[in-house]
């Protein structure tokens, strides 16, 4: 439910920051492709 639909936020930067891609775990790694994944969808 979007409460106010004409609402756009200003552009904005997003990081992701971890100490090494590593060691990072397989759910970390799936949730920051699929995050990186639905940004790139929404905001290009």
């Amino acid at each position: 439910m979007q409460v106010l639909p004409q609402w756009r936020s200003p552009s904005t930067h997003v990081h992701a920051i971890f100490a090494s891609s590593k060691g990072l775990s397989l759910v970390c790694r799936t949730f920051l492709d699929y995050m990186a994944e639905q940004l790139r969808l929404r905001f290009n």
